[in-house]
Parts: C-alpha cells; sequence; structure tokens
C-alpha cells in the first residue's frame, strides 16, 4: 500500500519525498492544486481533498503546513491546526494503520533549555500556537481512534530549497554586499539556539515511520550555535564583511519589550528590501524563489535560548548526518548560488 506525504512540494515535503522513495515505499505526493509534479491535489481545509488523497494509504506522512510568522492567525489556524485533525480524521476513516505528524519545536515556547519532549508546552506565537493545538488534536485522534502515531518536532530547518528562516538572512547580506556597504557591527556569543538541516528531518521521519515508536521526538542537532555567531556565519558565507559590535546580545531585551513599536519601522524597511531585491533579481538574473524580509517575531528567538534535547530520537538508534550547523550551513550557502538563488560571491 502507498505512503501518503501531504506537502510535498515545499521545502521538508520534496525532501520527505527524495529520503522514502529512495526507502523503497510507494509515495504518494500530495501539494495544493497548481503544485507542478505532484500526484494529486490536496488542498488540506477541503473535505473532499483531502479523503480522495489518504484512499489506499497504510502510512500518512503530514508535513503541510504554513511556516510563516508573519501569515494571518485565521490562515494559520485553518492550515496548521484544523488541517492536520482533518487529515488525522480521514486517515482513520480511510483505514491507515501509521501516521507521522510534522509538528514544531516552537511549542515549548521562549527560554527553552534542552527541553525534553514532556516539558510544558508554551506557544508564545500564532504558527506555534495552531501548530500546538494540531498536535493536540490528532494525538485526541489518534488515542480516540487506535491509530499509530509519531510525532516530529524539529526546530529551525536549513539546507538546500528553503525559502524562509535563515534564507531571507543570506539574501539580506548579499544585498549589503553588492551595495559595498560597510562592515555591519554583530556582537558574538548570544543566546542559543538549535537548527537542524532538512536530511536529517527527512530520514528522521522515514526511520520513525517504518518503526513502531509512537509520541513525540524532538529534532535537533548535536550542535547550538549562539545566535552572534549564527549571524556572522551567515554573512561570511555570502561574503558581507562583518566587525565586532560593542552592543551585548542582551540589548535585545530591549528590542522584544518595544517590538509593537518596531512593526512599523520594520514593515517601511521590508518594503525597502523588497525593491532592492528585485532589482538585484533582475542585474543578476536570479531565480526569483527569495523573498527577503525580517519578522518582527524573530526577536524573540534571537533574545532567549531554544535548545532541545534529541536523546530520545537518538535512543531509537537514529543518527544525524549534519550535527554541526557551523560546517553545514556554508554548504547550503553554496547551494543558493550554484542554483541562483544569490549572487555569485
Amino acid at each position: 500500500m502507498a505512503t501518503l506525504i501531504t506537502g510535498a512540494g515545499g521545502f521538508l515535503g520534496s525532501h520527505l519525498r527524495q529520503a522514502f522513495s529512495a526507502a523503497g515505499h510507494d509515495v504518494r505526493a500530495v501539494d495544493l492544486p497548481g503544485v507542478a509534479d505532484m500526484d494529486g491535489a490536496c488542498d488540506i481545509t477541503d473535505d473532499g481533498q483531502v479523503a480522495a488523497a489518504v484512499q489506499g494509504c497504510e502510512t500518512v506522512i503530514h508535513a503541510a503546513g504554513i511556516f510563516d510568522l508573519a501569515a494571518p492567525e485565521a490562515l494559520l489556524q485553518a492550515v496548521n491546526a484544523d488541517g492536520a485533525a482533518r487529515v488525522a480524521e480521514a486517515a482513520v476513516a480511510a483505514g491507515a494503520k501509521r501516521l507521522v505528524l510534522i509538528s514544531s519545536s516552537s511549542v515549548y515556547g521562549r527560554g527553552a533549555d534542552q527541553v525534553p519532549e514532556s516539558s510544558d508546552k508554551k506557544p508564545e506565537h500564532a504558527y506555534a500556537r495552531t501548530k500546538w493545538e494540531g498536535e493536540r488534536r490528532v494525538s485526541e485522534i489518534a488515542q480516540d481512534r487506535g491509530l499509530s502515531l509519531a510525532v516530529l518536532r524539529p526546530t529551525l530547518l536549513y539546507g538546500p530549497g528553503s525559502r524562509y528562516g535563515l534564507a531571507p538572512w543570506a539574501a539580506i547580506f548579499a544585498i549589503r554586499r553588492l551595495k559595498g556597504a560597510g562592515a555591519l557591527p554583530i556582537a558574538k556569543g548570544g543566546p542559543l539556539g538549535h537548527m537542524v538541516h532538512v536530511q536529517d528531518v527527512a530520514e528522521a521521519t522515514v526511520h520513525v515511520a517504518d518503526s513502531d515508536e509512537q509520541g513525540a521526538f524532538n529534532v535537533s542537532d548535536h550542535s547550538p550555535v549562539p545566535a552572534g555567531d549564527l549571524v556572522r556565519l551567515i554573512a561570511q558565507s555570502v561574503g558581507a564583511p562583518v566587525s565586532g559590535s560593542p552592543l551585548p546580545w542582551s540589548s535585545m531585551r530591549v528590542f522584544r519589550r518595544a517590538k509593537p513599536l518596531l512593526a512599523g519601522v520594520i514593515a517601511k524597511q521590508n518594503a525597502k528590501l523588497a525593491h532592492l531585491w528585485q532589482r538585484t533579481v533582475a542585474d543578476h538574473e536570479l531565480v526569483p524563489a527569495l523573498s527577503p524580509r525580517m519578522d518582527p517575531d524573530w526577536i524573540d528567538f534571537l533574545s532567549a535560548d531554544h535548545t532541545y534535547n534529541s536523546a530520545a530520537l537518538r535512543a531509537t538508534g537514529f543518527e544525524f548526518k549534519h550535527p554541526d550547523a557551523r560546517v553545514s550551513l556554508p554548504a547550503t550557502i553554496d547551494w543558493y548560488r550554484e542554483n541562483r538563488w544569490i549572487p555569485a560571491a
């Protein structure tokens, strides 16, 4: 029987499709109507499309969702929460035996420090709240209806094909380099944050789907990176000059308190960034894949630790191929250049 992958045309979904196919699964890849190279259309806000997609599938990998901190809460609710529950209900009705849900480490909230899966959930943003609601509702359906369920909670993903998260920063620093801007002062150190390579998340999903493991699993690499070091690494990988900063990362707390006041300023800067990037794409004949912008809620992730304990996943025998983002992230920047998502250095 087939293995259904929802959201198979997205960043993680495309890697899931490759990983499950390589592992010998009969993959049925679905995404929104109009997404190219899919086995079928499936808008997870549509009952009929979801019901049709799951027919004849023994395993369902639910990766479809919206990861955008600036998206309207109503849209996040409809997709991340209601959509997840709809897929779980349809999977049970179709006789599926196994469901793997892709959730998010953001469900733990701000200031997570090596948290295990059992830690309290304190989601702060609409994205995190809707991911947690979706996870809770799916878990209730699985328990009540006898569906085997595993939940993966990856932290911030990076890797070839990523359009959000760290990717916009590569475009922003590329703009600075092309404009000949001076060295940007970036403080060293800062709060620790875990990341994870998309290939590891895809292969962890295969690993868990093919096992009898149930419950939730954090998915984070072995080496959390200080925020300042991460920003410096992206800038240097793009070729933008950076320098030390007299401002400590603790000053980010001030920005966090002033976040509502900064929203208008950030919106104006984003409009300028969009214009500059459009010119850059045209002048350098780039693929218009990235949309550089700054989202106010990212301030929260730059002002407190966000680290996660993935011992439970490793205890199942899974091994990470990209244990340290400081080693693997420059290769992702190279991929952006080679595929003309950012200008050549």
